[in-house]
């Protein structure tokens, strides 16, 4: 009897220990379920996108911001938000919200900041220009810096097509064109030297003839006519004149190679390239010669124009018909 209890007891003992240990994993598992669903996941479990694309609006946004506070734009922080989530649809649109192909984004950016610009119903044109220009040297800054110094003139070249091509959605009356192209070229070619690109990009004379044929290209695949086309022209040389000018005092003192004179042959130049680039689409059955001709003699007059105004006009005048000449002896322009 006693060794039949003492059996019992000792069966009794393991059955309790066998329950203890079978239910011990399945509270620890509860526990270790409660605690993973009540802590954040770690950082370095978080993804954050490091795209070229992402990071130049993230420059831009800075930018804004910086600038409104100063003063510089009467922008409101809510009005920066929608702006960059306007140009983020348009990448989104494009499949090129996470891309680092400065190619495909530079284009599709500034096409973005005009039409968002657009949206914010802006009432002048100084307002619009100042912050069409802003935003296309804050790009060119951010390319410049992404590429480590390494921005083609391909691509400085696609943007100043996207932004002209792209005017006309900004917000301003087809009637405020020409004064719109105008500023914007004056503005973007006078703070050139803000974006790093005077010092350590391409040539100065490579980047003023890429800016100007890339305008011209951009605003003649715009849609508009050829009579509009030129008396923009007439406005737009006159914005090269006067913001070659400002970049040539903004660097004054700081060992430039450049002159007025070689950066208003490249600015010549890259007109000369742009009206080539588009001259199909303009003639349209026409004398394709006689509209380049035409075309490049409201730009040149445009720049005589505002050399004739500007504190120093005898050089300028002659050094612009000086190149007159030199473009009809070498058969561009025919007279």
């Amino acid at each position: 009897m006693m060794i039949r209890n003492v059996l019992g007891f000792i069966l009794l003992a393991g059955i309790l220990s066998a329950c203890q240990s079978g239910f011990a994993p399945v509270s620890g598992a509860a526990n270790n379920t409660q605690a993973s669903s009540s802590n954040p996941p770690s950082p370095a479990s978080i993804v954050v996108d490091q795209s070229k694309a992402h990071k130049m609006l993230l420059d831009l946004s800075s930018q804004l911001s910086v600038k409104a506070n100063a003063g510089l734009f009467a922008l409101t922080p809510t009005q920066i938000a929608n702006l960059i989530s306007q140009i983020e649809a348009e990448l989104a649109a494009a499949h090129l919200s996470s891309s680092n192909d400065l190619n495909l984004i530079l284009p599709i950016l500034m096409a973005g900041a005009s039409s968002a610009i657009g949206g914010l119903n802006l009432s002048s044109v100084t307002d619009i220009s100042s912050l069409l220009s802003s935003i296309a040297n804050s790009y060119l800054a951010s390319a410049l810096k992404l590429s480590s110094g390494q921005i083609s003139l391909a691509q400085i070249e696609s943007l100043a097509a996207s932004l002209f091509a792209n005017l006309s959605k900004s917000g301003v009356a087809q009637s405020d064109l020409s004064s719109l192209a105008n500023s914007v070229m004056s503005l973007l070619l006078g703070d050139i030297a803000s974006t790093g690109l005077a010092s350590i990009g391409p040539a100065l004379e490579s980047i003023v003839q890429s800016i100007a044929s890339g305008a011209i290209t951009g605003l003649g695949k715009s849609g508009i006519s050829s009579d509009l086309l030129n008396s923009i022209l007439n406005d737009l040389g006159a914005g090269g004149f006067s913001g070659i000018s400002n970049l040539i005092n903004s660097l004054s003192g700081k060992g430039l190679a450049s002159t007025l004179e070689s950066l208003l042959k490249a600015f010549a130049a890259g007109s000369n390239s742009g009206l080539s680039n588009i001259i199909g689409i303009l003639a349209s059955g026409g004398s394709s010669s006689q509209i380049l001709n035409q075309l490049l003699m409201s730009l040149l007059g445009g720049m005589s124009g505002a050399a004739n105004n500007s504190g120093s006009p005898q050089n300028a005048i002659s050094l612009i018909a000086s190149f007159i000449e030199m473009l009809i002896v070498n058969g561009v322009l025919k007279i």
